[in-house]
């Protein structure tokens, strides 16, 4: 075999060199989990033979790994490689719905170190500022291009007495006078 270029492409030595010598299954060598590629070989060739031994001109990848395809046209034969690399998905957790008492505000964060936030409400921040009843959702973008997203439910409570819950968890409560 003679290696004709850079990018894994192979010409059976000695014959006619045609148009299965130019070749190329994917110029994209990542996906991020729960996403699938689609190589594809190209049309106008007489035989497909992946890795897995299917025939199609297309290749569905799901998982990593490394995926390859042999085409024969006329005489000729090349054969494609490429590495595939799956990226998983940003981290983002905006923990526990919450209840608020009327007229408390809360942060919601959905961590650092992402390169894009959209949240329910058009906010493009890690962070926003609710005291609104809503389920909000944001979703994250990272470096690799993937995404994840998470939801959160916010309600409102109306707090008037001493078993009311509140957010705060320092508050102390003193009376005076000390009847001892």
């Amino acid at each position: 075999l003679t290696r004709m270029d850079t990018i894994n492409d192979w010409v059976t030595s000695g014959a006619a060199i045609g148009a299965a010598s130019s070749i190329n299954i994917s110029n994209v060598n990542d996906f991020c989990t729960g996403d699938t590629l689609i190589l594809d070989a190209g049309t106008g060739f007489t035989d497909y033979l992946w890795q897995d031994n299917s025939t199609n001109s297309t290749f569905t990848a799901t998982i990593a790994g490394t995926y390859w395809v042999t085409v024969t046209d006329s005489s000729c034969s090349a054969t494609d490689s490429v590495t595939i690399t799956e990226n998983p998905l940003p981290s983002v957790n905006l923990g526990n719905d919450i209840v608020l008492c009327s007229g408390m505000d809360t942060l919601l964060d959905a961590g650092s170190g992402h390169t894009a936030y959209l949240w329910s409400t058009g906010g493009s921040t890690q962070t926003i500022t609710v005291n609104i009843v809503n389920p909000y959702s944001v979703m994250v973008t990272d470096t690799n291009g993937c995404s994840n997203s998470d939801t959160i439910a916010v309600t409102v409570s109306i707090c008037d007495g001493i078993e009311d819950k509140f957010q705060i968890s320092s508050l102390k409560f003193q009376v005076f006078p000390n009847p001892n």
